[in-house]
């Protein structure tokens, strides 16, 4: 890493009173590690990285761990026999669900693909032409 970076992230992961941006955006937008960057225009840029994903829920970008026991259980109280990280209450995340959705996700995906080709195929057929005409002939002959 640049040492901007290491700069960059050693002032953003300290306490409060000291962390860049207490006093606004503008204070990181000005840190050496953003030099050159248009932030007027930052929107209209191409992204340097585009990631390729399957899914909105996709992780596959994402590495994977496997898991590992805490070393330094500070923190943690056990609740029902599974020790409970209190940083973390409500957070719900597990891997084999998001991944069983995102097949979902790109099951139903491909099922609207095949429902609107075949939608396709009966318009330029005329079977659907001909429903739109009697529709229409119905209406205008109220």
């Amino acid at each position: 890493m640049s040492p901007e970076a290491i700069d960059l992230l050693n002032k953003l992961v300290t306490d409060s009173e000291n962390r860049l941006g207490r006093n606004g955006a503008e204070e990181i937008k000005k840190h050496p590690f953003f030099d050159g960057i248009d932030w007027g225009n930052v929107r209209k840029m191409r992204a340097p990285n585009i990631p390729q994903i399957t899914s909105e829920i996709s992780t596959e970008n994402f590495d994977k761990f496997e898991e590992q026991p805490d070393p330094d259980p500070k923190g943690k109280k056990f609740h029902g026999g599974k020790r409970v990280d209190i940083d973390f209450i409500g957070y719900t995340y597990k891997a084999d669900v998001e991944h069983e959705k995102s097949l979902l996700v790109n099951v139903l995906k491909d099922l609207e693909s095949v429902a609107n080709q075949e939608l396709e195929k009966q318009y330029s057929s005329g079977a659907l032409n001909t429903l739109g005409s009697a529709s229409t002939n119905q209406v205008s002959n109220q």
